[in-house]
């Protein structure tokens, strides 16, 4: 089964998620060629499902075949700072709703994994720290994953182009700090008498596979425990560009291409994706300059 999600360049401006007079027509567009087309897609998903959401807002649940695991595959794109929200309507506030309500609403053993192309996480880069999204949207949505982080298994990202594992460290939601006081009054009253975890939320941000940032193009792959419903044996997989430069067609064979495979249970002893173990390796990167350097190289 193939989930997309929406990214900056994917939309008619960069960008630009739709306005409400052309969004319908291209959403629906383009779920043909991702729904219809894709056979195993066809035969292995609900149409109507995807649809009721998908055709006016980019976004989507799949119930994974097989289990009690669910994908909300979110058009993240409407956040960033770089989207003029003109004539857009309710699009942005609407997918959160809707987010929390998948959440809010599921039996009580179902669980989600959260796919998105931006993240709303903080990036460094140059220098410099910014938010991936308007913060009035990154402080609405971590309400949500801190007030239902027993039901997200991880959070999928990318737009970067480098790869990250990162974990929220201690509750954001308690009255003075930045983001509580930064809520909606609504948020806030279905907050009355909530004590958030001490570490939730555990997400993994893919390399790209096109090499825009100078990068080996890379692509991620992890396993899901079906019982217990943890992400293990991660491993990201590099294609050394430099050594493919000069190549004819016709091509060598896929398998002989060089290929780098970075598996971080071998890398750094990280083999189950928990917030409690990307903690702990946390601890340990900052005790070790030599594991520090393995990490980062």
């Amino acid at each position: 089964m193939i989930l997309p999600t929406f990214g900056n360049n994917d939309f008619q401006f960069h960008y630009q998620i739709p306005n409400v007079t052309l969004r319908e027509g291209f959403y629906n567009e383009i779920m043909d060629d991702w729904f219809r087309l894709i056979s195993f897609n066809t035969q292995h998903l609900n149409y109507d499902l995807v649809k009721m959401t998908f055709r006016t807002g980019g976004y989507y649940r799949v119930n994974l075949p097989g289990g009690r695991v669910s994908v909300l595959a979110m058009n993240s794109i409407g956040y960033s700072p770089k989207n003029l929200p003109n004539n857009q309507g309710d699009a942005q506030q609407l997918q959160l709703e809707w987010l929390e309500e998948q959440l809010r609403s599921a039996e009580s053993t179902r669980k989600f994994i959260i796919a998105n192309h931006i993240y709303a996480g903080l990036q460094s880069k140059d220098g410099s720290t910014k938010y991936m999204w308007n913060e009035e949207y990154v402080r609405e949505y971590i309400a949500i994953l801190e007030s239902f982080s027993d039901r997200v298994i991880v959070e999928l990202s990318g737009h970067e182009h480098m790869a990250d594992i990162r974990y929220n460290n201690g509750s954001a939601l308690y009255p003075g700090s930045s983001i509580y006081e930064g809520l909606s009054t609504t948020t806030k009253s279905k907050l009355v008498g909530f004590v958030g975890p001490s570490r939730y939320h555990n997400m993994i941000v893919h390399p790209g596979v096109t090499s825009f940032d100078g990068q080996n193009s890379a692509f991620t792959t992890f396993r899901l425990n079906e019982t217990s419903h943890i992400v293990n044996n991660v491993q990201m997989t590099f294609l050394s560009l430099k050594e493919t430069y000069g190549w004819q067609k016709p091509f060598p064979a896929i398998e002989t291409w060089p290929w780098r495979h970075l598996n971080f249970t071998e890398l750094v002893g990280l083999n189950e994706v928990t917030a409690e173990s990307i903690n702990s390796l946390t601890a340990r990167l900052s005790a070790d300059d030599a594991l520090l350097k393995k990490y980062l190289i």
